[in-house]
C-alpha cells in the first residue's frame, strides 16, 4: 500500500487530494493487520519532504509488525513530478535506509526472498513496433482519447482513440518495452 506521510496536510498534498482522510487509512491498515492479506507499507522517500514522516511510518510498521518497502524517488514520463524535489543518487538513499535500520532495529532493505520474487522466463514479444492490428477495445486508458485494447492476449495501450468499449480498430504499435506495448 502506497502511504507516504501520516500528516493530514502532507498527505494531502502528496496524493494530490484534499479529501484523503490519512486517519482513515490508518484504521484500514490496522483493519488489514486482522485479515490474512500480507500487507507492505510502501512509502516514496522525498528528501527534505517526507523524513520525519518516513521516521513515524517506519515506528507504526515496527508497532504492527508489517513490512516495509522503502522506494527512492524517481520521475517517469508520466509520473507526478515535484519541481522542488531532486533525485538523489541510490548511494545516498541506502546510506539513509542503512541509518535507519540502526536507529529503529528493522530491516528496511528487501531483496528477492524477502519479497517472494522468484525469476521466470521472459514472456516472448507478441508486437514489434510498426506492426499493424485490430484491436478490441476493452477499457478506457488513463488519460482522455486514450483505451486499452486487447490483441493476442495482450493489453495495448491506444493513444489518440476516440472508440468506445467493444469497437475494432486497427492500430499501429509505436513503442515496445518491456512487452508493455503502445499504439495509435
Amino acid at each position: 500500500m502506497s502511504f507516504h506521510a501520516t500528516s493530514e496536510d502532507l498527505s494531502k498534498n502528496l496524493f494530490g487530494l484534499q479529501n484523503y482522510d490519512v486517519g482513515k487509512i490508518i484504521d484500514l491498515i490496522k483493519f488489514i493487520k486482522t485479515t490474512s492479506v500480507d500487507l507492505m507499507l510502501t512509502p516514496v522517500w522525498l528528501p527534505n519532504v517526507n523524513d520525519k514522516e518516513i521516521e513515524k511510518i517506519i515506528v507504526l510498521c515496527k508497532d504492527l509488525k508489517l513490512k516495509i518497502g522503502l522506494q527512492n524517488y524517481e520521475t517517469y514520463k508520466y509520473s507526478r513530478k515535484m519541481r522542488e524535489l531532486k533525485k538523489q543518487t541510490y548511494w545516498k538513499f541506502y546510506d539513509q535506509i542503512k541509518k535507519w535500520e540502526k536507529e529503529f532495529d528493522i530491516k528496511l532493505r528487501m531483496n528477492h526472498d524477502d519479497l517472494g520474487i522468484e525469476k521466470r522466463p521472459r514472456i516472448p514479444e507478441a508486437f514489434n513496433i510498426g506492426d499493424k492490428l485490430k484491436v478490441k477495445i476493452v477499457a478506457p486508458g488513463w488519460f482522455s482519447n486514450q483505451m486499452i485494447g486487447i490483441a493476442k492476449e495482450r493489453c495495448i495501450t491506444i493513444s489518440n482513440c476516440g472508440k468506445g468499449i467493444g469497437d475494432i480498430v486497427q492500430v499501429k504499435i509505436i513503442e515496445n518495452k518491456n512487452n508493455i506495448y503502445i499504439a495509435e
